[in-house]
Order: C-alpha cells, then structure tokens, then sequence
C-alpha cells in the first residue's frame, strides 16, 4: 500500500490509541510530517479513561498538538 503524503501541508490524524492510527503517528512523527490529532472519547468506563490518557500521553511525550472530544451516545 502505497501512502501519499505531501510533506508541505499539516494533517489531522484521528488517533483512537489503537495499533493502526499509533503505528500511523509514529509513521508521521518519524518522517517529520507535521500534523495534529484528535481522539473522540464516546464511552465513561475504565477501558475508555484509560485510552484517553494514553493517547494523552503520547501526544504530550511527542509535542504534538491534541484536541480531545468527549460525547455522549445513547
């Protein structure tokens, strides 16, 4: 699989805090792309805190910038 990337533009990565959206970051941090995440948090039980804070974390760690929304589903 071929990933086209314009190294001159800013992207925005959804990153969930599973192994396909990190393994994408850690692609896009390693190759000096510039780009931003957001992670959507639609759940309050432990599993749910604890991704977030990971994805927190690795956005912290990394300086890379993060927007994190919280919804409610019914």
């Amino acid at each position: 699989m071929k990933i086209f990337i314009e190294r001159h533009k800013k992207y925005l990565l959804g990153l969930s805090g599973g192994a396909d959206s990190v393994a994408l970051f850690h692609y896009l941090k390693n190759n000096n792309i510039s780009f931003s995440c957001v992670h959507v948090v639609h759940g309050n039980t432990e599993y749910h805190k604890k991704t977030e804070e990971f994805v927190r974390n690795l956005c912290k760690n990394n300086n890379v910038e993060l927007e994190v929304r919280k919804i409610e589903l019914q």
